[in-house]
């Protein structure tokens, strides 16, 4: 939940949409959450650093189960399970391959007493246990059997955000680091929402990563909707897709993604 998504902490709740849905509003006391993530490739970098149409397809569906409990007004700790299928062609090759992935567990902190009316900081430390399978296990020669990173990974995160008013937004930098993972990065995350009514927003994303251990970067945009139509239930869809530009993407494939899930909170 805390490692979901994004690093803004949503203050908004109580009958008006937040706008990082998968976190606990500091009204809210316990959430469950089911998401869904698809992905293809729609390009590719090649070895001179430029953009190359492809007809290799690399499409993913990922679900993730989500819980999160808080323990007092300046903290929540939460867990997530994802399971993930792959489809993979190159050429004449064609693969599947699907299984449980890398298990999550977070401890995010906030202040009590936000900073004025328009900062809400919070930290998020969180583990990534390798119960996916990784490259050191993976057999298929396209890889469409890997689900997990095959390391023990740290995650922390520093964020500020603001959920009042008709323009929330957020902004945090994020880090994910195991000694030679190639998953290893750091993160620049922002993002800005209109609320459409009490109960619905619309919003809009950006994410600049920069490989901590392989030379890789990306940059993504994203929509997103989310909706509350009961203090009890949340949720949430949105289209995401990789910038295919030189001084901001590099050596990972240039994909299209469709998200979607909800939450049930008390």
């Amino acid at each position: 939940m805390l490692l979901f998504v994004g690093n803004a902490w949503a203050t908004a709740c109580c009958g008006t949409a937040s706008d990082v849905p998968a976190v606990l509003a500091p009204c809210e006391h316990a959430g469950a959450a089911l998401s869904m993530r698809g992905s293809d490739q729609l390009a590719r970098w090649d070895g001179r650093g430029e953009v190359r149409a492809t007809s290799d397809s690399a499409a993913q569906l990922s679900a993730g189960l989500a819980a999160a409990v808080r323990f007092g007004p300046w903290g929540s700790v939460s867990a997530s399970l994802p399971v993930t299928a792959t489809w993979r062609t190159a050429g004449e090759l064609s693969t599947t391959g699907a299984g449980l992935g890398d298990v999550r567990a977070g401890l995010r902190l906030q202040s009590p007493d936000p900073w004025g009316p328009l900062l809400d900081p919070t930290l998020d430390l969180g583990v990534v246990a390798p119960t996916g399978r990784g490259p050191m296990d993976a057999t298929d020669v396209l890889g469409s059997d890997l689900t997990g990173q095959g390391a023990w990974m740290g995650t922390a995160a520093l964020g500020v955000s603001r959920s009042a008013g008709l323009w929330p937004w957020h902004l945090g930098l994020s880090g994910a680091y195991a000694s030679g993972a190639t998953a290893s990065r750091a993160a620049l995350e922002a993002g800005i929402a209109r609320r459409l009514t009490e109960h619905w927003l619309l919003g809009l994303d950006a994410t600049v990563a920069q490989g901590l251990v392989a030379p890789t970067r990306q940059t993504t945009i994203g929509l997103r909707t989310v909706f509350d139509p009961s203090r009890t239930l949340r949720g949430w869809a949105g289209l995401g897709a990789d910038v295919p530009l030189p001084t901001v993407g590099r050596a990972l494939p240039i994909e299209a993604s469709v998200t979607a899930g909800f939450m049930v909170v008390r």
